[in-house]
């Protein structure tokens, strides 16, 4: 099943009712694996779940890599449901917990869109398969999403060799949005944002694109005596669960900045009012964000910035999608051999040999779609060659290298996890990480060379000692300093969302073929009033 509905709209709850009754009636054991693409996440749906199902002595587990050993070990064997993520689990079928995941009957996968254009999700639906062939029944496959360009892909992807029927469920209900664009000179954003502040009681989460963005954003308000804590990945996960909590509970909070770590389901209230420093190269993520606020009042109050040309085509794609009421399709891997190779070797190591019923089933994994026979075969020559397989007794099992890396704990969790790992120095203040900066930022602070202060989180520190080994920077408070850096991948433009904005484009005949100056844009503004005031269904 897929079921498509707004950010915060209660997905989460209306799945897990017929589950929890399921529950209810079945046997005691781990009979649910539930997948987020985050550990915040993770946190918080263990959380909301747990109110849920502890009423009926019922016991909800989570699984990620910040957690303890004896923490994982209580969780995948006193719960009902185990919240994680595809890498986790791709650990466990690798272990002697395997046996502990035989009675899976629900397979939740939530914020599915962020798993399905990546290795990630294809790891993710070639874990499907291992997991049914484990508990050789057909486990009910159920994801979540608020926003899905082409569902019908998205449900093939999902399916794989389930039998189930396929259900599409989507949620009707229209959402007024009102939109307010400013473009560059008009006002700056935080001028804006005091206004509201002062003028309003409005609860306003603001969006950066980058890390480096909203640190800065952040640290411009604060000279104003605008308080505006800073939420990304490079902030520690007790950092954010504390802002997290705070902006859900404390009235006195009414704005945090933000990338895409708050873009998805954690609860943190009722949000007023969505601001946009920049705009995603997406209207699907302009949605997911966007549909942060007024969930409960039924009006999306956003507020957008255009600093650029690029910020004003972005807009015209987004206008365009939402007059067409759809978003970019996605696009699944379909010919993954690497990955293909790398769930040979899990299975052959958990089976101890490789038999057709089970490569029947993981074969038609989404990504292995068109992985013919000739490919299979030069797979399995290779990883016999290397000695990852071996030919025996007219068996193929596990071989010598296949022990070696699933057997050692730093190799096997290279295994698991198919995207590099970080080059980032973990922030310790009073011995506890409040997250990571990238070694550039260090660069001249060694030996009390240059400016040895930075921001982080909205907050400055200052270095006391930098230990290159561990890649730990010891900091105490401080004052001012430069703002942090990190490097990252630019934003893709789709082909779908081009034409969006070519279409966008044709429909400005005055404009087309020509880059819009500042004064066009105005102009275009306010003759386009009438498109800031938009329905749609999330």
């Amino acid at each position: 099943m897929l079921l498509i509905a707004g950010t915060a709209s209660g997905k989460t709850e209306a799945v897990m009712i017929p589950v929890l009754n399921r529950l209810l009636h079945a046997e005691r054991g781990l009979k649910c694996i539930y997948f987020a693409p985050l550990k915040s996440l993770i946190n918080d749906i263990a959380s909301r779940l747990d109110v849920m199902l502890s009423p009926f002595g019922l016991f909800v587990g989570k699984w990620h890599g910040d957690l303890s050993r004896w923490d994982k070990e209580s969780a995948i064997r006193d719960s009902s449901i185990l919240v994680t993520t595809p890498e986790s689990v791709e650990g466990i079928l690798s272990s002697s917990n395997a046996c502990l995941l035989e009675g899976i009957e629900f397979i939740i996968i939530d914020e599915v869109h962020a798993f399905i254009e990546s290795p990630r999700g294809a790891q993710l639906v070639s874990i499907l398969e291992r997991l049914r062939i484990l508990s050789q029944a057909d486990p009910q496959r159920i994801a979540m999403s608020a926003t899905v360009g082409n569902p019908d892909r998205m449900m093939k992807w999902l399916n794989g060799s389930s039998e189930r029927s396929c259900v599409i469920v989507a949620d009707g209900r229209k959402v007024s949005r009102h939109m307010e664009v400013f473009t560059e000179g008009e006002i700056e954003p935080v001028d804006y944002l005091l206004k509201l502040l002062k003028g309003t009681r409005e609860k306003i989460l603001v969006f950066s694109y980058s890390r480096s963005k909203a640190e800065e954003f952040a640290a411009i308000a604060s000279p104003l005596g605008i308080n505006v804590p800073v939420h990304h990945s490079s902030v520690s996960k007790s950092q954010r669960g504390r802002i997290e909590e705070d902006f859900k509970n404390n009235p006195d909070l009414r704005v945090v900045v933000a990338t895409s770590t708050l873009e998805m389901g954690i609860d943190i209230g009722d949000i007023d009012r969505v601001i946009f420093l920049e705009l995603p190269s997406s209207a699907a993520s302009f949605l997911q964000r966007a549909g942060r606020s007024g969930r409960k009042k039924g009006q999306s109050k956003i507020t957008i910035f255009l600093n650029d040309n690029q910020s004003f085509y972005y807009l015209l794609g987004i206008l365009k999608k939402l007059d067409e009421n759809t978003v970019e399709p996605v696009e699944p891997i379909d010919f993954y051999p690497q990955l293909l190779a790398h769930q040979l070797i899990g299975l052959s190591y958990w089976r101890g040999s490789l038999n057709a019923g089970d490569l029947d089933f993981l074969k038609r994994a989404f990504p292995f779609a068109r992985v013919g026979r000739d490919h299979f075969k030069m797979l399995v020559d290779h990883l016999i060659e290397r000695e990852f397989l071996v030919e025996r007794d007219g068996r193929i099992v596990s071989g010598a290298s296949t022990d070696e890396i699933l057997g050692n704990g730093r190799s096997k969790m290279d295994f698991v996890v198919l995207f590099p790992g970080s080059l980032e120095y973990s922030v310790v203040l009073s011995g506890e990480e409040i997250g990571k900066i990238h070694p550039l930022i260090l660069s001249g602070q060694e030996d009390g060379g240059g400016d040895n202060s930075f921001i982080l989180g909205g907050k400055s520190y200052l270095v006391r000692e930098i230990d290159q080994k561990e890649r730990v920077v010891h900091v105490i408070p401080g004052h001012g300093g430069r703002l942090p850096g990190w490097l990252g991948g630019s934003s893709v433009v789709t082909k779908s969302f081009a034409r969006s904005i070519m279409g966008a484009m044709i429909d400005l005949p005055e404009q087309r073929g020509t880059l819009l100056s500042d004064e066009h844009a105005r102009d275009w503004k306010k003759s386009r009033v009438k498109l800031w005031q938009t329905e749609g269904s999330n």
